[in-house]
């Protein structure tokens, strides 16, 4: 395979996880934003917890009763973790960024492109999830600190500290998909199939239930770094694909008032008079800049587009933004490093691969490219090229609780251009959890 169709290769097999990511100019004043709450709510319930074990050892080491203890740990998380109290550093970081949208920090498409859920589909759930994930961040902490502390947080419960239930259990708890027959997908050209690839392992998922802050029918998904695909081997064993998650944002609904959503991502190859034939001018419509051809300086690609539906949830329905990194390593000595095993740490891969987020529904998702291969810039195009309609399927919320995601069928479609010697793809992603 020489170097040039290995280039153009590498870069269409890792559009498997390219997506929309648009970019507006103040995306950086989003995110300190954002950052700068949930650093500082993190950085306060964190002290909290780590006084209120503090009290509980020197209580029992003077042997005194522990009510006096769970007194005041009670009345210290209060200050910082009761939402209803408009005093609590929790309810004034909620405050804060809710303020991020209307006053102009944060737009729709920032959200989307900081892996964040965009308000106008699903309102504040990205604060509720901003809130969780640092509480989640606290508690990790003190558990690291002392291995007792959950203990601790029961025996304080237990001599008066209601509020300390918050910290009886972890607000989030990881869930593991094992990987299913039928996990894995394709990329499609115009002339057909391109390839195909199967994945196995395991997709980890923080699900999170906090009294408060996650409606009673209702898990908040989140996600943190993992490997738990095996590697995946493609055209032949020619190529491997190395796939690392790095985090997720996103709902299970159990009767909660969440929607079951789908998503469509179009890509128009070439811009005619001004004219994007993927945008529609929906509310529901994310769209990227347009950006000039990389292989035709004289046409204008439209930005990619993805349109999120949503309708009627049933019990288990699930969305969910993943950041992934797939890092393509070719089958020889060279790029698979001294060990001569692909996806190690000494892999010396020729295009370095970055990380994107994707969308992932138990709805329905598809993608596909108007004037697909129009290389000349006429806007005619080689042909229409579109990924099927994939259909995912819900979550049993009954399993939920004991740690189980047998059954879900989560998917995702996604286009991009002039990936593979000037042919676009529109790719295909299922993942199935046995």
């Amino acid at each position: 395979m020489n170097s040039m169709r290995w280039m153009l290769l590498t870069a269409a097999l890792g559009g498997l996880i390219a997506v929309p990511r648009s970019v507006s100019a103040d995306l950086a004043g989003c995110q300190k934003g954002i950052s700068k709450e949930a650093q500082k709510l993190e950085a306060k319930v964190l002290k909290t917890f780590n006084k209120c074990a503090d009290g509980y050892q020197k209580a029992v080491a003077k042997g005194d009763p522990l009510s006096d203890a769970a007194s005041k740990c009670n009345e210290a998380l209060g200050k910082v973790t009761d939402i209803g109290s408009a005093d609590s550093a929790i309810a004034k970081a909620k405050v804060k960024l809710d303020g991020l949208v209307p006053g102009g920090k944060c737009t729709d498409a920032d959200l989307q492109s900081l892996g964040h859920l965009p308000e106008m589909q699903f309102g504040d759930k990205w604060q509720f999830w901003t809130l969780v994930a640092a509480l989640q961040g606290a508690y990790e902490q003190a558990e690291k600190a002392n291995s007792d502390f959950a203990n601790i947080m029961d025996e304080l419960e237990a001599a008066g500290c209601s509020r300390c239930s918050i910290a009886t259990t972890p607000p989030c708890h990881i869930h593991s998909c094992v990987l299913g027959p039928g996990s894995g997908g394709r990329v499609n050209v115009v002339a057909g199939v391109l390839t195909t690839y199967s994945t196995t392992g395991v997709v980890n998922l923080q699900v999170c239930k906090v009294p408060g802050l996650t409606p009673t029918n209702e898990y908040l998904v989140a996600g943190g770094p993992s490997k738990g695909y095996n590697t995946v081997s493609l055209l032949g064993g020619a190529v491997f694909a190395c796939v690392t998650g790095y985090r997720a944002q996103g709902y299970i609904v159990c009767g909660g008032s969440n929607p079951k959503v789908g998503t469509t991502t179009c890509q128009d190859h070439t811009v005619e008079a001004g004219t994007d034939e993927c945008e529609t001018g929906s509310p529901n419509q994310i769209c990227q800049p347009d950006a000039v051809d990389i292989e035709n300086p004289a046409i204008t690609n439209g930005g990619a587009c993805l349109t999120i539906g949503t309708s009627a949830a049933a019990s288990g329905d699930a969305f969910v933004l993943s950041t992934t990194r797939i890092q393509l390593v070719l089958n020889t000595p060279t790029e698979k490093g001294p060990d001569g095993i692909p996806c190690t740490a000494d892999d010396n891969p020729s295009i370095p691969s970055t990380a994107s987020t994707i969308p992932l529904t138990t709805g329905q998702a598809s993608a596909s490219v108007e004037d697909a291969d129009d290389n000349d810039g006429d806007g005619t195009g080689a042909g229409p090229l579109n990924s099927a309609v994939l259909t995912g399927n819900p979550f049993d919320c009954a399993n939920l609780p004991s740690g189980s995601m047998s059954g879900a069928k989560l998917v995702g479609a996604f286009p991009s251009l002039n990936l593979l010697l000037g042919n676009d793809t529109a790719t295909e992603n299922t993942i199935i959890c046995q």
